[in-house]
């Protein structure tokens, strides 16, 4: 039996497209680890079709968009998960990449069966420059910020533990700190701040060492 990841990403504002474009490399390696991937991607991004994937029960959901402590968004902002029905991620590791959610549906999810979710304790900033607005894989503030962050679910689709995963996300994002303290880049910058404030707060609820694999 293979194992399924699950992905949402929406796209629908600059922040949610950023999103969507780094994603993309989620799937890649998925599939390239011989993972089932099930995606909502777009409008599909709604409560009903996220509900409907859920129940086929991943090994492992990723959710990319807008989110609070009580809530994750999708398309247009429409709520996908909330405190109602976190239980779908029940048997599952998840990684919510939307600002704020570990401490409310994190930890609400875990009470109902989830193995561990990993996310953010506060808000998860996203640099960018305006003149790659429309090509986010181009902009040199968003890139170092967004692949420290995509570490995370590279390393639990390779079957690492979920405290191994965010310490591999921390890890990558303190090399890039370290190099931009050493040089002198225009975009640099507010990269510097986003990778600082977003490693402060990446953390897990449930399991850590909870890993996202069969049974």
């Amino acid at each position: 039996m293979s194992r399924k990841l699950f992905i949402a990403r929406s796209g629908h504002d600059i922040g949610n497209s950023y999103l969507f474009a780094y994603s993309q490399a989620i799937i890649d390696e998925a599939e390239r680890r011989n993972w089932r991937v099930e995606k909502a991607d777009g409008g599909d991004d709604c409560r009903n079709n996220v509900t409907a994937r859920l129940s086929n029960g991943p090994q492992l959901a990723v959710f990319n968009g807008h989110g609070s402590e009580d809530e994750v968004c999708g398309h247009k902002d429409e709520v996908v998960i909330d405190s109602s029905n976190a239980g779908l991620l029940q048997g599952t590791v998840s990684f919510i990449r939307a600002c704020g959610c570990l401490n409310g549906i994190g930890r609400s999810a875990v009470k109902k069966g989830a193995k561990a979710v990993v996310g953010y304790r506060g808000d998860f900033w996203i640099p960018r420059v305006n003149e790659f607005a429309a090509t986010p894989l181009r902009d040199p503030s968003a890139k170092p910020v967004l692949e420290a962050s995509n570490a995370v679910a590279y390393r639990l689709l390779k079957g690492a533990r979920v405290k191994d995963a965010v310490e591999a996300s921390k890890a990558r994002a303190n090399n890039a700190i370290r190099q931009m303290l050493t040089r002198v880049e225009p975009y640099d910058s507010p990269a510097l701040r986003a990778l600082v404030n977003n490693n402060l707060l990446i953390d897990f609820e449930g399991d850590q060492n909870a890993v996202a694999s069969i049974g």
